[in-house]
């Protein structure tokens, strides 16, 4: 009895996953005898599929044989250098083979991304390798290079474009050096934006776009700013917060001196989303 529904079990199966996992191509195929193969691409990981073809099937033998796309590459080189992972120094190619196997072993569905810049930085990947298919080509700029390359310059009116770098991302391709330069290629990490403002500023060359980028810069840090100041004025004021509640007057003068009623009209400000004029 259990030889015979195996064949039936083994088959849903696959097509269970199939349904789940759009793409993922899931077959299950007889060897011989109680000897089975479920071979798939991306889709869910080996030891789901393991676990589910020991429950599906106890008295079959089933093997499980798992390929990965080379979007799921592209995008498990990405995560394992944004995250760090690639090894004691950039260019350790073996170090980021060995990070995303692993990574790709574990993952459901490696070929998703989980945002719209690390899909269009994929996309960008695979179309500079000239032949993607095999994974060690794809990952071997990465390894070298980093992720740096794959982005656009900033340019103010297309902001939106996934790809493109955001104001302080390309002041740090212009001003970062050392490990700097390091954690920039190949993580996207952004120097401060304060240290951007001030190499610009000290910058006679800088050119046009450049100089829209600071401005796009000191934007940003105008409506970050904005907003925690708002969301401090409303943690002083909290009653239940240790200490207690700060009076208007002890938050007009930690606001540089301003009166008692400067600093309530600059809450309601805040909280309106308003301008506010600093003096």
């Amino acid at each position: 009895m259990a030889r015979s529904r195996t064949p039936h079990a083994l088959r849903a199966l696959a097509a269970r996953f199939r349904d789940r996992h759009p793409g993922c191509r899931m077959d299950a195929d007889h060897e011989g005898g109680q000897t089975w193969i479920l071979s798939w691409r991306d889709g869910p990981s080996l030891q789901r599929v393991e676990e589910a073809a020991a429950a599906a099937a106890p008295h079959a033998q089933v093997g499980a044989h798992r390929s990965y796309s080379p979007r799921a590459w592209a995008l498990a080189a990405i995560e394992a250098c944004l995250q760090g992972r690639t090894g004691p120094r950039p260019g350790d190619g073996s170090a980021l083979a060995r990070q995303v196997e692993g990574a790709l072993a574990q993952a459901e569905d490696p070929d998703h991304a989980g945002d719209a810049r690390r899909a269009a930085m994929a996309e960008a990947l695979i179309r500079a390798c000239e032949d993607p298919a095999y994974e060690d080509r794809l990952l071997a700029p990465v390894a070298k290079e980093g992720l740096a390359w794959l982005l656009t310059p900033y340019e103010a009116a297309t902001t939106d474009a996934p790809l493109a770098m955001g104001p302080a991302e390309h002041l740090t391709a212009r001003y970062a050096r050392g490990a700097d330069e390091g954690e920039w290629t190949h993580r996207l990490r952004a120097l401060p934006a304060p240290v951007l403002v001030q190499r610009a500023g000290a910058d006679p060359g800088l050119d046009r776009a450049g100089r829209l980028a600071v401005l796009g810069l000191l934007e940003e840090m105008r409506a970050l700013w904005a907003a925690t100041e708002g969301a401090a004025i409303a943690a002083a004021r909290d009653a239940g917060a240790p200490g207690g509640r700060a009076s208007w007057s002890q938050i007009g003068a930690a606001l540089g001196g301003i009166s008692k009623q400067g600093a309530q009209d600059r809450a309601r400000r805040r909280e309106k989303g308003g301008a506010v004029r600093l003096r």
